[in-house]
């Protein structure tokens, strides 16, 4: 049987999130967070985040996105609450990307994890070698009491592929998502 001592395992942080503006299911997004901490962590889905002047700026997570644009620092309760002092860290590899949607990455959801003390994903964009032998670029945050640890797996450079392998972290502050490189 499950041990009493670890409860977390019964929590599951994708409950509530099916939601969009026109469908509301609970209206939730998938934090890590710690009791009374300062900040929110979550995956960032989409791109609505990015759209200017949308209504949809703050729905920025959906549980059936395929794309990851980012680990984002947040202080939004619900969907229907903008968000402010956020900020977006987006790893990657290779040429810089300056434009969304270019700065997204596939993320494998079957081997993504989703707990209330870790979310944890493959980037499969940035992959030079099988996943399961570590050629994948990975993300894993879980929070502190006022920011996160963060965890940026890259995969061993390969010198005979030609292919750039620059490794890359951006924090895109704000509404406009303006770089810090």
């Amino acid at each position: 049987g499950a041990s009493q001592s670890d409860l977390s395992q019964y929590v599951d942080i994708l409950s509530g999130t099916y939601s969009m503006i026109d469908s509301s299911s609970g209206s939730l997004l998938p934090f890590v967070g710690r009791p009374w901490g300062m900040n929110n962590w979550a995956i960032q889905t989409n791109n609505y985040a990015g759209a200017r002047a949308s209504p949809l700026t703050h729905w920025w997570f959906h549980p059936h996105d395929r794309e990851f644009y980012g680990i984002r620092c947040t202080h939004q309760a619900s969907p229907w609450i903008y968000d402010y002092g956020e900020f977006l860290l987006t790893p990657s590899v290779g040429p810089l990307k300056w434009t969304f949607p270019d700065k997204a990455s596939a993320y494998n959801r079957s081997s993504a994890t989703f707990h209330p003390y870790e979310i944890n994903i493959t980037l499969e964009s940035y992959c030079t070698h099988n996943e399961a032998d570590g050629g994948c670029t990975s993300a894993a945050v879980t929070a502190t009491e006022r920011a996160a640890m963060i965890k940026l797996r890259f995969p061993p450079l390969d010198k005979t592929s030609g292919w750039d392998q620059t490794r890359h972290l951006r924090v895109l502050v704000g509404r406009d998502m303006a770089a810090v490189t």
